[in-house]
C-alpha cells in the first residue's frame, strides 16, 4: 500500500471513530393470526412497566392521569397470563390494563387433585371478609355524603353528578380494555397455588421452572 500523508491518516482515523447507534430489530411476522396468547412465567409486565407502557387503544391518558405513558394493544383476540406467586421473573398484567384490578386477587388455578389448598382458601376467606367490611364502610360513607348533599344547593348537586359521571367514564375505559383482551368479562392473570408447608424463599428457587 502506498503511504498516505499524515493529514489524510488523521481524517480517516476521525471517520472510523466509534459512534453510538440505536439498534434496529426487524421481527419476522407470523404467517397466521394469533387467537390466544399465553404468557407463562413471563416478565412482560415488568418490561411494560419500566417503559411506562399501558395496554390500551391510546385514549387513556386521562384515565391513568399520567403524561409519560404510552399505550399498545396486542395483536391477538385474547390474552392469558399464568404465573407462580413466588416466581421472581413473572409479573401481573391486569394492573397495566385496568387500574381497578390493582387490588383484586388473581384467579386461583385449581389444584391438580381438585379445589384449593387449605391455606389458599383461608387467605381468600380473610381477604373477602376484609373487602366486604370495607365495602360496607364505603357504603355508609356514601350515604352520609348523600344526606349532606341533599341539604346543599342544586349547583353543588350538579357539580357532584358531573364528577360522578367522570369517575364512571374512567372506570369504563379500563373495563372495556379488559373485555377486549378476554373476549368477555373474564380475567387475564391466573395464579398457581403455592405449596402449604414450604418457605416462600425455597419455593422461589424452582418457581419459574
Amino acid at each position: 500500500m502506498t503511504k498516505q500523508p499524515i493529514s489524510k491518516k488523521l481524517a480517516v482515523g476521525l471517520d472510523e471513530a466509534p459512534k453510538s447507534y440505536t439498534p434496529y430489530i426487524k421481527y419476522t411476522k407470523l404467517e397466521f393470526k394469533v387467537d390466544t396468547f399465553y404468557a407463562v412465567g413471563s416478565p412482560l409486565g415488568v418490561f411494560l412497566s419500566l417503559h411506562n407502557v399501558r395496554i390500551g387503544l391510546g385514549k387513556g391518558k386521562e384515565y391513568w392521569a399520567e403524561e409519560n405513558i404510552s399505550e399498545e394493544m396486542p395483536a391477538c383476540r385474547q390474552m392469558l397470563n399464568i404465573f407462580h406467586p413466588f416466581d421472581p421473573v413473572a409479573y401481573r398484567i391486569e394492573p397495566l390494563v385496568c387500574k381497578e384490578f390493582i387490588s383484586k386477587r388473581p384467579v386461583i388455578i385449581p389444584y391438580h387433585k381438585g379445589g384449593r389448598r387449605l391455606h389458599i382458601g383461608f387467605q381468600e376467606f380473610t381477604e373477602d371478609l376484609a373487602a366486604r367490611s370495607q365495602a360496607i364502610i364505603n357504603h355508609l360513607n356514601v350515604v352520609k355524603v348523600k344526606v349532606l348533599t341533599v341539604c346543599q344547593s342544586k349547583i353543588a348537586n350538579s357539580e357532584e353528578e358531573a364528577e360522578n359521571v367522570n369517575e364512571k367514564e374512567e372506570r369504563t375505559y379500563g373495563s372495556i380494555m379488559m373485555e377486549r383482551l378476554t373476549g368477555s368479562e373474564g380475567r387475564i392473570d391466573h395464579m398457581l397455588q403455592d405449596k402449604t408447608f414450604e418457605h416462600p424463599y425455597l419455593q422461589a428457587i424452582g418457581a419459574h421452572t
